[in-house]
C-alpha cells in the first residue's frame, strides 16, 4: 500500500520538474541586443526603455527652453547642422515619410541598440524590441507597400531608395519580436541573419566592444561603446569633435559610458582602456588626493584635484592662476587673409613718436614671469597632489568681477618657507620691480603676503604648501584643514563645479567682455552672429535650469582610466 502510494508522488514530482523546465525554457531571457548588431560599428548606442528616454526628453523643460535658445538657433545654422539636414531629406525621401520625432516614438519601443558605421554616409543599422502589430503599425511600417520585398536567413525585410541626389537605401523588417531598420541592405540582412542564429559575426564579439564592457560594473540605463582607435582615424570625427582633444583620446583604443538616471542626478560611469599601460600613480598620490578634497572651500566654483603632478604643470598652474594671469590668446582664425588694400597709407602721425637713433627693445624684454625658480622649487619637493579653487565675486565697482583663487600643493616632504618666499619673488621681480622693492613679504597672523602690486598670500603647513591670490581665499583653505588622517579614495582625480552659484556671474562676466547687454537678443534682428560666450553658450547655460552642480571623479589605473560624472540637479 504505502509503495503505491510513493509512485503516483514520485510521478507527480517528475511532473511538476519537467513543466517547470519547460516554462523556463519558454520564458526565458532575450538575447542582448549586442548579439544582435552587425560588428564592426565605430559606435554603439544602447538604451534598456528607448521609448520611455525618449518621452521623458520630449517632456522635458529643458527641451523646451534649449529650442527657443541662442545656442539652439547658432546650433541649426552650423555647418554641421546643414550637412545632416541634406542628409535628413535624402533619406527621408528614401524611406516615403520625414522621420521626425512623433514618427521616431512610433518606432521605439523598450530595449533598443544602434550602431554607427560610417560618419559621413549616417550608415546605421536600429533594433528595437516591438511586438509585430506596433511595428507593423509605425510609421515604417504602414508604407511597407512601397517597399521592395527581400528575404534573408528565413525573414522577409523591406528595402526603398531615393531617386534624386545621392542614393540612400532605407530597409526595414519585422522579426521575432524586433523592428530592424537600417540605412545599408547588408546591415539589415546581417542583422537578420544573427536574430535566425545563422551569424555568430556580431559586435558583441569585436574586441573592442566585449574588453571595454568586461571592464564595467553594471550597465546603465543607456550605455555608449566606442571603438575610440578607429574613431579617431575619421577625418569626419577630428572636424567635429566638440572637445577638440583628439590627441588625448588618442592613448585609448576603447571605451564604454553608461548613464545612470534619478530625480536628483544623472550619473554618467566611464572606462576608456589604454592601447599601451602606463605607471600607475603610487597609493599616496592617491591618500593625498582625498586629503587635499578635505580642503576645497564650499564657496568655490570651480575646483580641481590631480594626483602626482610634474612640476612643470605645478609651475604653469601657479603662473596662470595665481602668480602671473595674462590672457591667453589661442584662437585660430577662421576666415581667409584680407585683399590688401592699396589705398591705406605708408604712415601716420604716430610714426612721428618712434625713435630712429636707437634700437627698439627686444620683444619680451621686462615684464616676463620668470618659471625657472619657481620649477626648481617643486622639482626639489615632487608634489603628491595639487588642489586649485577658484571662484566669482564682485569687484568695488559693479561692472566688473573678480576671479580670485588659490592653489594647495602637498608635497613628500615638508616645505622651506623662506625658499618658497625667495622663488616666488625672483619669479616675480622683473614684473613689479627692478631692484626687489615691489616683492617684499610680511607676515600676518597665519600667512605672509608680498607688498606692493603683486596680490600673493601664502602659507606653509608642514608638507602643505598654499598660495592665493588673495588672504580670503588661503584663508577658506586654512580654515578646512583635516585634524584627523583621511581614508584614501583611490582617486586620481577630482574636480567640481558650482553650476547654481556661478552661473549669473559668468553671464554678467561673459556680457562684459562680449560688449553685450545681459539679454540673448535675436541674431536676425542684429544681422551677425551672437556673441559666443554671453548669448551662444550662455543661452545654453540658461537651458539647464536644473542643473545645479557637476562632480568629476577619476582613477588611473594604468591600462584603464575609470570616471564618474556627477550632474546634480535641483
Amino acid at each position: 500500500m504505502r509503495r503505491a502510494v510513493v509512485i503516483p508522488v514520485v510521478i507527480s514530482v517528475v511532473g511538476a520538474a519537467a513543466a517547470l523546465a519547460f516554462f523556463q525554457a519558454t520564458t526565458s531571457a532575450p538575447r542582448p541586443l549586442a548579439e544582435l548588431v552587425p560588428s564592426g560599428p565605430l559606435i554603439y548606442l544602447e538604451a534598456t526603455q528607448f521609448s520611455q528616454l525618449l518621452g521623458d526628453w520630449n517632456n522635458s523643460p529643458e527641451k523646451k527652453a534649449w529650442l527657443a535658445s541662442t545656442d539652439a538657433e547658432v546650433f541649426n545654422r552650423s555647418n554641421l547642422m546643414i550637412k545632416l539636414g541634406g542628409v535628413y531629406k535624402e533619406y527621408a525621401e528614401a524611406a516615403g515619410f520625414s522621420p521626425d520625432m512623433a514618427a521616431i516614438q512610433t518606432m521605439s519601443g523598450d530595449a533598443s541598440a544602434l550602431g554607427l558605421y560610417d560618419f559621413r554616409e549616417v550608415e546605421f543599422v536600429y533594433i528595437t524590441r516591438l511586438p509585430a502589430d506596433r511595428a507593423l503599425g509605425s510609421a515604417i511600417g504602414k508604407r511597407q507597400d512601397r517597399f521592395e520585398k527581400r528575404e534573408a536567413a528565413g525573414f522577409p525585410f523591406y528595402i526603398s531608395r531615393n531617386v534624386s541626389g545621392p542614393k540612400r537605401t532605407v530597409a526595414f523588417a519585422v522579426a521575432d519580436g524586433y523592428l530592424v531598420l537600417g540605412t545599408r541592405e547588408d546591415l539589415v540582412a546581417n542583422c537578420l541573419s544573427l536574430i535566425a542564429k545563422r551569424s555568430k559575426d556580431a559586435v558583441s564579439a569585436d574586441p573592442w566592444f566585449a574588453q571595454a564592457v568586461s571592464k564595467t560594473k553594471s550597465s546603465g540605463e543607456l550605455r555608449m561603446v566606442m571603438n575610440l582607435e578607429a574613431l579617431v582615424k575619421s577625418t569626419y570625427f577630428r572636424s567635429y569633435w566638440v572637445q577638440r582633444n583628439v590627441p588625448d583620446v588618442k592613448p585609448f583604443w576603447t571605451g564604454v559610458a553608461d548613464i545612470h538616471r534619478s530625480p536628483e542626478m544623472i550619473r554618467e560611469d566611464r572606462v576608456l582602456l589604454r592601447a599601451q599601460s602606463t605607471e600607475e600613480t603610487t597609493a599616496a598620490a592617491e591618500g593625498a588626493v582625498a586629503e587635499l578634497a578635505r580642503l576645497a572651500p564650499d564657496t568655490s566654483g570651480l575646483y580641481q584635484i590631480w594626483a602626482g603632478p610634474s612640476a612643470a604643470k605645478v609651475t604653469a598652474d601657479l603662473e596662470q592662476q595665481v602668480l602671473s594671469p595674462q590672457t591667453v590668446a589661442n584662437m585660430a582664425s577662421r576666415f581667409a587673409p584680407a585683399t590688401p588694400d592699396s589705398g591705406i597709407a605708408a604712415g601716420s602721425e604716430s610714426d612721428l613718436e618712434i625713435r630712429i637713433d636707437e634700437p627698439p627693445l627686444p620683444a619680451g624684454a621686462g615684464g616676463e614671469f620668470t618659471a625657472g625658480p619657481i620649477e626648481k622649487l617643486i622639482q626639489a619637493n615632487p608634489p603628491l597632489a595639487m588642489l586649485e579653487t577658484r571662484y566669482a565675486r564682485a569687484a568695488a565697482d559693479p561692472l566688473f568681477l573678480k576671479t580670485p583663487g588659490a592653489i594647495a600643493i602637498l608635497g613628500g616632504s615638508d616645505w622651506d618657507r623662506t625658499a618658497v618666499r625667495s622663488a616666488i619673488s625672483m619669479a616675480l621681480e622683473s614684473i613689479f620691480t627692478t631692484s626687489g622693492l615691489g616683492v617684499q613679504w610680511h607676515t600676518e597672523q597665519a600667512f605672509d603676503q608680498m607688498d606692493g602690486l603683486a596680490q600673493v598670500t601664502l602659507a606653509v603647513r608642514g608638507k602643505l604648501l598654499i598660495i592665493a591670490t588673495d588672504a580670503a581665499s588661503l584663508t577658506a583653505l586654512l580654515d578646512r584643514m583635516p585634524t584627523q588622517p583621511v581614508a584614501s579614495s583611490g582617486a586620481t582625480y577630482l574636480a567640481g563645479v558650482s553650476i547654481a552659484r556661478e552661473r549669473a556671474p559668468y553671464l554678467a562676466m561673459m556680457s562684459a567682455l562680449d560688449f553685450t547687454s545681459t539679454h540673448f537678443t535675436s541674431t536676425e534682428s542684429e544681422g551677425r552672429d551672437p556673441a559666443f560666450f554671453s548669448a551662444n553658450v550662455g543661452s545654453l547655460l540658461s537651458s539647464l535650469g536644473r542643473l545645479t552642480a557637476i562632480g568629476v571623479t577619476a582613477r588611473d589605473r594604468g591600462s584603464a582610466v575609470e570616471e564618474t560624472v556627477e550632474y546634480r540637479l535641483r
